[in-house]
């Protein structure tokens, strides 16, 4: 009697398929997280400073651009609604593009709003000085 011992199989479907879904989720999120430093603003230029590049995972971008339109990770939002938008954790760090035209008052405003809130880890991304690299 000719005996057929069953083989184990792997099902690569499932398999195939959770990595198509992780590099649609990657690349999904890493464009979503680009998203805030593509709108267009000229940044001043300093001497030290955190440079527009910087990353660090736990961040909040705030964008303040020509006309002085407040923009939080790349959505608007008004001055007013800013303090109900911030995370609840404090020790988030949170980085202000801000062009280098908009008047200091706006900036004040923000800041302001962001010390009332308890946030300390605030800074201002600038480009470096050219000949400073």
């Amino acid at each position: 009697m000719h005996h057929r011992r069953p083989t184990d199989r792997v099902a690569m479907t499932p398999m195939i398929d959770v990595v198509f879904l992780l590099v649609i989720f990657f690349l999904v999120s890493s464009h979503l997280s680009r998203r805030e430093n593509r709108m267009p603003v000229s940044l001043a230029e300093a001497a030290t400073g955190a440079t527009d590049d910087v990353s660090i995972e736990a961040t909040i971008t705030l964008t303040i651009d020509v006309p002085s339109r407040l923009f939080l990770n790349g959505e608007r939002l008004s001055m007013e609604d800013l303090a109900q938008q911030l995370p609840h954790d404090s020790s988030t760090a949170i980085r202000i593009r801000i062009d280098q035209e908009v008047v200091y008052e706006h900036l004040s405003r923000v800041l302001a709003i962001l010390s009332g809130a308890g946030f300390p880890n605030v800074s201002i991304v600038t480009r470096p000085t050219v000949g400073s690299r």
